[in-house]
């Protein structure tokens, strides 16, 4: 299988439902490797000091026979702002030659997962 980066899915299982419809999953983790900062909690005096289940970032694409395609993208954190999700949305789009139409982003709105800002 190949490496995918976290913002370019890669599509790892393709079935076909009655042979109208063919679709595809993939997730990768998102879990950091060092102590961040959890969002929703104002009162917290200090990072994370571990990590109990991994994060997630997963999508699932479905295409039906005139490859009209949508892919819906979940991620388990509290949101992303705008700039993070057009970003993301324009390199999956160049990635893939999709329109913005055709990419549903979601996050779960966990307060057990770090807090999202640009660098």
């Amino acid at each position: 299988m190949k490496k995918c980066s976290v913002l370019v899915f890669c599509l790892v299982l393709f079935t076909s439902v009655n042979g109208q419809f063919r679709a595809g999953v993939a997730r990768k983790s998102i879990t950091p490797d060092t102590p961040m900062w959890l969002s929703g909690y104002a009162s917290r005096t200090q990072p994370s000091t571990g990590v109990q289940h991994d994060i997630w970032v997963k999508a699932l694409a479905i295409e039906d026979n005139n490859k009209n395609r949508i892919v819906i993208v979940t991620t388990d954190i509290l949101g992303l702002s705008h700039d993070i999700s057009e970003e993301a949305a324009r390199r999956v789009i160049k990635a893939h030659g999709m329109e913005r139409s055709q990419l549903l982003m979601n996050s779960s709105h966990t307060h057990s997962a770090p807090v999202i800002w640009r660098r």
